[in-house]
């Protein structure tokens, strides 16, 4: 039998182990870069640009980054849905966060301008079809860097849940007036027991009422001359109304 070499056998070793550790990627690809945009998306927001990710990948609106894939932008023909009945909320991208059983880091994000009101609301549709049961597997949304909204693979409220997103909406009302603010969603998943995936699709942020208006103006109350008047008037003719009556009867 034929002695493969030393450099030929080092190779063949490598690639085994490869093979043993290679984790199962839950994608089937990353997104192809310039995939044709998709359908229609039901969010219609004129503060967050390209809302519900319809312009694909690479975006002009989303920054995007991720550990193994790139992107976390997907479309089913690029992606799948790892075995998922959906993909995304509506039209044809949304945003995939985890999809492997090893490390993974992602985001996207992008500059808004909020307008200054007494309100603002961050509302997006959320779907969890995998969790590892881990806590350290998370997705957060933040605006600034800070942190509006988080969960984690053991909410049960959320996890393995793969039928239907669910909108979620979050007061951020503090963060209407007027500037610009950097809104991203971000997450960690590690892969220890297993893959998470954590979708997000249609973000929008409404604002509403004038921020530091004048109260609605007060009632003037009557005073209490103007009380008596009306109702010495009121007697008046009702003793008025008596004699009449008085003087038909007789």
């Amino acid at each position: 039998m034929k002695k493969l070499s030393l450099a030929a056998a080092s190779a063949a070793f490598c690639l085994a182990q490869a093979a043993i550790a290679a984790p199962v990627n839950n994608k089937i690809a990353a997104p192809t870069p310039g995939a044709t945009p998709g359908g229609a998306s039901v969010c219609t927001s004129t503060v967050v640009l390209d809302c519900g990710f319809e312009s694909g990948t690479p975006s002009a609106n989303w920054t995007e980054a991720s550990t193994n894939f790139g992107t976390p932008l997907c479309d089913t023909a690029g992606c799948g849905t790892g075995g998922a009945p959906i993909g995304p909320n509506s039209g044809s991208f949304w945003a995939w966060f985890g999809g492997i059983a090893a490390f993974e880091e992602g985001s996207v994000s992008q500059s808004i301008t909020i307008p200054a009101a007494a309100t603002g609301t961050l509302t997006f549709y959320f779907l969890a079809p995998v969790c590892s049961g881990d806590a350290p597997d998370f997705i957060e949304a933040t605006i600034d860097g800070n942190q509006v909204w988080s969960v984690d693979a053991t909410n049960a409220t959320y996890c393995d849940i793969d039928t239907a997103y669910t909108q979620i909406s979050v007061d951020v009302s503090s963060y209407a007036d007027g500037g610009s603010h950097t809104l991203a969603f971000h997450s960690i998943v590690n892969g220890v027991s297993g893959t998470t995936n954590f979708w997000i699709d249609d973000v929008d942020l409404v604002t509403a009422g004038t921020p530091g208006g004048p109260p609605p103006a007060a009632r003037e109350l009557p005073s209490l001359g103007t009380i008596a008047m009306i109702g010495m008037g009121g007697l008046l003719a009702l003793l008025g109304f008596g004699a009449l009556r008085r003087r038909r009867a007789n």
